[in-house]
């Protein structure tokens, strides 16, 4: 894939996790930098976060997991997590 006119300018050595600014990183043609980082950085909270509210149910089956929400009362308040929150 050729490197298009602009790119020179911006594609330059250094920009790695390791010799460059944490946040300002290409990987292969696709550049990350700041909310490519805090993307990814939320996408494991979220995952982590399901993960968790599968593992309070009671069954480990998984096709009989289910992650209820909150019930009525909270609104559109924060629920407990044990509750579904």
């Amino acid at each position: 894939m050729a490197l298009l006119s602009f790119e020179k300018k911006y594609r330059v050595r250094g920009g790695t996790l390791i010799g460059g600014d944490l946040f300002d990183f290409w990987v292969g043609p696709f550049y990350v930098g700041f909310f490519g980082v805090t993307t990814i950085f939320f996408t494991f909270i979220g995952v982590a976060l399901i993960l968790w509210g599968a593992a309070l149910g009671p069954t480990w089956n998984i096709w009989q997991i289910s992650i209820n929400p909150p019930d009525i009362k909270y609104g559109l308040g924060l629920a407990p997590m044990k509750e579904g929150g």
